[in-house]
């Protein structure tokens, strides 16, 4: 598998039910107008860090969710109405929706990495979700 930045891709709609046409129809719009900066800074260390494919996108995909859940959250609590020049989810889906659309992924970022098997990688992640809401709450304050 070529390591290529321009390959890179941590979302496909095939990893989310059908049976949430939505959900899925959210994600198509939410992951679409992103960068995936993060995801490709992982990339561009894989080699470095002798990481094999799967690994790889494992922790690429790992980090965009994280980020694209944060911004469902943040959109709607700071009543942004745009997200990346395009109606934020949240006024195009509904409140709830993107909430549970920002749920959803972070629950998928726990199953994804418990199937991983790394219990200390599972407990480094949920702490650092922990601390990003932490940091919300004391913004907010």
């Amino acid at each position: 598998m070529s390591r290529s930045i321009i390959e890179l891709k941590v979302y496909d709609p095939q990893d989310f039910p059908a049976y949430l046409p939505k959900l899925n129809k959210l994600y198509d719009d939410l992951f679409a107008g992103g960068k995936g900066f993060r995801a490709k800074l992982i990339k561009m260390m894989a080699t470095s860090l002798s990481l094999q494919a799967k690994d790889e996108h494992l922790l690429a995909q790992t980090i965009e969710f994280i980020h694209n859940a944060s911004l469902l959250h943040d959109d709607l609590v700071d009543r942004s109405q745009l997200r990346r020049g395009k109606p934020a989810a949240w006024t195009k889906y509904t409140p709830e929706y993107a909430v549970l659309a920002g749920d959803y992924l972070l629950a998928r970022v726990m199953v994804n990495l418990s199937n991983y098997g790394n219990i200390k990688l599972v407990q480094y992640t949920a702490q650092v979700i922990s601390d990003l809401l932490e940091g919300e709450w004391l913004q907010d304050s």
